[in-house]
């Protein structure tokens, strides 16, 4: 079952659901679908731990990782961090893209 939860359905947007698998108990349950303007929720494994005088707190599935002065800050923090990776970008101007060559060896 996917571990993503929506608070949505198919009436909501007109969009099939997105890859999403309906356990047992939901059969017969509206899809939850993923759509513009849904919250989605998803639990992330953490670790804390200690380092001089700062609580260090690291999710376990993405690469994100924060601090704080005690453990319920640090996990405070990381929770912003991870809602803030997730946020979609919005530019401010158009990023400038430029082309790079590497030797990646004889062919």
């Amino acid at each position: 079952m996917n571990s993503l939860y929506c608070r949505g359905s198919t009436a909501d947007c007109g969009e099939p659901p997105l890859g999403l698998t309906l356990s047992r108990k939901m059969k017969g349950a509206r899809p939850a679908v993923l759509c513009k303007n849904t919250v989605l929720k998803r639990p992330f494994a953490a670790t804390v731990w200690c380092e001089g005088n700062w609580y260090v707190s690291q999710c376990l599935e993405v690469d994100v990782a924060s601090q704080g002065e005690t453990e319920e800050e640090a996990l405070a923090n990381l929770q912003e961090a991870l809602e803030l990776h997730f946020e979609p970008p919005q530019a401010t101007r158009p990023p400038k893209v430029r082309m790079i060559e590497v030797e990646v060896g004889a062919a």
